[in-house]
């Protein structure tokens, strides 16, 4: 069975193949030394059913932080104003 990887920090797409899996983990082969659990989601990854569902996690991550980029922006610009306004 395959399942899509996604890293938090990377945007990258892994297509895994899974032995078995819960309603929250996956079992992955870890080569010579057997299995290994991986939670679905956690800090560092996430697991997806397709390619497109990867796909869709990963711009709206990236959405998510050019608006926040935006507004730390907007904050700063307006802290600089602030700043050259400013009199002895």
């Amino acid at each position: 069975m395959k399942k899509y990887r996604t890293w938090n920090r990377l945007g990258e797409i892994e297509e895994i193949e899974i032995i078995r899996e819960t309603e929250k983990s996956v079992v992955i082969s870890a080569g010579p030394y057997g299995e290994r659990r991986e939670m679905k989601q956690s800090d560092h990854m996430r697991y997806f059913d397709s390619w497109q569902e990867a796909q869709a996690f990963l711009i709206d991550r990236e959405k998510d932080a050019i608006a926040k980029a935006k507004a730390d922006m907007e904050r700063h610009v307006a802290e600089l104003e602030k700043i050259r306004e400013m009199k002895p």
